[in-house]
């Protein structure tokens, strides 16, 4: 190994899941010592308001020069990886949502020396497409797992109960089946589905009409309250959201990691989750939460056309009877639901520990990281 320097190409700016996850990776290597350059910060165009600590830590890589040959980091979708011709070893950060990958991603893959994904699942399900088994490694996102302390075991609850659901409005996050389950799960008065979404404002009637539809349908009395929020949140303001709600529900048909699972998580909220993709990596299993049973199948061509990189491809269909006995569950055993949370708490805190994941990256980089023990948590 040669001492550490490493350029980074990655996404750390805007609200998407990725970009979080780009700022994730960003502090890890700055904490361990790795001095990386930053290129490309941006994708997509959409920006937020980040906490100082970020924005001083991009600035601060962004205006580094790298080093000559050093070792390149890429964070971004394998359609917009491309291989750095300035340095002897490029190494892809990748995921995808499905049970494999689109057949277009195979050039741009086999041109990275080295493919980090988040999971197994994800590792099995390039593997299934084609990619050589040598050339991946699984490395969960390192999480700042330092800033959540241990969670209260035994967190009051106030109001109505209340399942926070949090997700762009796409089919794979599924929100059409949640809606339904909680509108059969629950009598008015009893519950609150509130869903946090990237739909611009102007969009809310249009969504508020949609879940009415879908409760009207599903409801055996009169329905229970479904809320839209729309805004683009800061930190402060997503922290205050997490603490206002009882649950998170995450049906989704399709996760490269899951982002929202392991912020509940760490936070000591209770998850209610299927189990597909990273998902199955974050909720191994119901001493951990709320797996929800799923069936693998194809994707249908409605929900392809909504984003062609699914077509022909399979994910999973979760279960509605099931989800929406699993909230039930949650709703009647809030002391089995903080055990299952505790629990959770402790296993992404050791699956996601920065210290233990930087080091794996930089013997993958082929770098020598002067504090790896320090991490970011």
């Amino acid at each position: 190994m040669s001492s550490g320097r490493v350029h980074f190409r990655g996404i750390v700016l805007g609200p998407s899941g990725y970009a979080g996850e780009g700022r994730d990776w960003l502090r890890a290597l700055e904490g361990a010592g790795l001095a990386p350059s930053l290129e490309g910060a941006s994708f997509g165009g959409q920006l937020c308001e980040l906490p100082q600590d970020d924005l001083a830590r991009i600035h601060l890589a962004a205006g580094r020069q790298r080093a000559v040959l050093a070792p390149t980091f890429h964070h971004v979708p394998a359609q917009a990886y491309v291989a750095d011709p300035r340095t002897q070893w490029n190494v892809l950060r990748t995921m995808f949502e499905t049970e494999g990958i689109p057949d277009s991603w195979h050039l741009p893959l086999s041109r990275a020396d080295t493919i980090v994904v988040p999971s197994e699942p994800v590792r099995a399900a390039f593997v299934r497409s084609g990619i050589a088994a040598e050339k991946l490694r699984v490395l969960p996102p390192p999480l700042a797992v330092g800033m959540y302390p241990r969670p209260n075991e035994h967190r009051p609850r106030s109001g109505p109960f209340k399942i926070l659901a949090i997700g762009e409005w796409t089919a794979r996050k599924a929100h059409d089946v949640l809606v339904a389950a909680f509108a059969r799960a629950f009598r008015p008065g009893e519950a609150e589905l509130w869903i946090k979404t990237s739909a611009s404002e102007d969009a809310v009637p249009r969504l508020q009409e949609e879940c009415a539809r879908i409760t009207r349908a599903h409801a055996q009395a009169s329905a229970p309250i479904v809320r839209t929020l729309c805004a683009t949140l800061n930190q402060d303001q997503m922290d205050r959201l997490y603490a206002a709600c009882d649950v998170l529900a995450m049906p989704s048909r399709g996760e490269g990691w899951g982002r929202p699972v392991h912020e509940a998580m760490l936070r000591g909220i209770p998850v209610v989750a299927t189990r597909a993709g990273s998902l199955a990596a974050l909720l191994p299993d119901e001493a951990h939460g709320w797996p929800v049973r799923s069936l693998v199948v194809p994707v249908e061509p409605r929900f392809a056309k909504e984003l062609p990189l699914f077509s022909g491809q399979s994910w999973h269909e979760p279960d509605p009877q099931h989800l929406g006995a699993l909230l039930r569950e949650v709703f009647e055993q809030p002391e089995e639901a903080q055990r299952r949370a505790q629990r959770a708490w402790h296993h992404v805190r050791s699956l996601c520990a920065p210290d233990k994941i930087v080091r794996e990256l930089a013997e993958i980089l082929g770098v020598t990281s002067g504090a790896a023990a320090a991490g970011s948590g």
